[in-house]
């Protein structure tokens, strides 16, 4: 969900480091509906190197990240730190 204009530029980003590595896999986490709203049909030719993984809230541009971590237990930035810690995944990127 992050940067300047959300998923319309990292979503198809995304896309095209999977299909630059075909070793790469990964999971998307954010507002699902928003990120499924600009992957479409996108990620269907990447199978299961592509997911997407819900999460109920957003880190606005101008909330710190300290406060964001501790107060939106379901932000996408949380989830994704989380799936890390949980080893679910190798990094996190925001």
């Amino acid at each position: 969900m992050g940067g300047d204009h959300g998923p319309s530029v990292t979503v198809p980003a995304s896309l095209q480091a999977v299909r630059s590595d075909p070793n790469l896999r990964i999971t998307l986490v954010g507002l699902s509906d928003a990120v499924q709203a600009v992957l479409r049909d996108g990620a269907a030719s990447f199978g299961e190197r592509v997911k997407v993984r819900d999460a109920a809230q957003v880190v606005a541009m101008d909330e710190k990240p300290q406060d964001a971590l501790r107060k939106k237990k379901d932000s996408s930035m949380r989830v994704a730190i989380d799936m890390v810690k949980a080893g679910e995944a190798n990094a996190c990127v925001s």
